[in-house]
């Protein structure tokens, strides 16, 4: 009986408990539309770069043709990374998403066609920005969808000074396509959006054998990319096996913090 309770527990619920148990603080966060949960460490040292997890689409999705009535994910990548990450962190769930999928400006557009919307994108650059403040700098990390929002946000945030993708959704309109999937016409492709800015490191994670985003669908955007470095395992899927690689990803993010002061002082 146990066991079969355990599987109607909501997902929302289930995420709280395991953040719980990794130790990270729960706080519900306002920003322009919406409510977003968001967990974080202790805030302890703003001399350094604030860490910021934004998690893939979740179960956007029943099946091909059903909506899923709640698109939070049940068992989140980045909350495993964030464990591992002893620099201040903070993970930012989505519009709509752990438990708030009935707020009143929520609709399943905000999980499907809209999820990169403008309104998504604005409201979590309000959160990050009302959490980061007094943090010299930001890096932006995102798993799927998670990395496309990274994208899109470094372009907003102030003092963003890296980004690291894994298994990134980085061409949306390529995504859609390879899929047969309708194309998501309320979303902002970041594709289709200039280079980043030079002074943003960027460092993206690509699967060799990952059937949801194959490697090949965002070499375009890559060549266009100023400061862009690529990191390939041929054996890697969409999801596993990324916690592996963690201790060496944060490395690059101390490398390359250290390599932007270094340039700062050189100005």
């Amino acid at each position: 009986m146990a066991a079969v309770s355990s599987c109607v527990i909501p997902a929302h619920i289930q995420v709280d408990g395991k953040a719980r148990r990794l130790g990270f603080e729960r706080a519900e966060v306002g920003g322009n539309l919406f409510r977003h949960v968001v967990y974080k460490t202790p805030m302890s040292n703003r001399d350094a770069p604030l860490h910021v997890y934004i998690e893939g689409d979740g179960i956007s999705w029943r099946s091909r043709y059903v909506i899923s009535n709640d698109p939070t994910p049940r068992d989140p990548l980045m909350l495993q990374m964030m464990a591992l990450d002893s620099s201040d962190s903070l993970y930012v769930g989505r519009p709509c998403y752990f438990g708030y999928a009935r707020d009143t400006n929520c609709h399943s557009d905000y999980w499907t066609y809209a999820r990169y919307s403008d309104e998504v994108v604005s409201s979590m650059e309000r959160v990050i920005a009302s959490q980061a403040d007094g943090y010299s700098s930001l890096v932006l990390i995102g798993h799927s969808g998670g990395a496309a929002l990274a994208l899109l946000l470094a372009e907003r945030l102030r003092n963003v000074t890296a980004v690291v993708t894994v298994a990134g959704n980085l061409d949306v309109a390529a995504w859609t396509s390879h899929h047969r999937y309708t194309p998501l016409y309320q979303s902002i492709d970041p594709a289709l959006q200039p280079p980043l800015a030079a002074h943003i490191r960027q460092l993206h994670l690509l699967g060799g054998q990952d059937e949801v985003i194959p490697p090949r669908l965002v070499g375009a955007w890559l060549s266009k990319q100023v400061s862009a470095e690529v990191w390939r395992f041929d054996q890697y899927t969409h999801s596993c096996c990324w916690v592996d690689e963690w201790p060496q990803v944060l490395q690059w993010i101390d490398s390359a913090e250290i390599e932007n002061r270094q340039r700062i002082r050189m100005i």
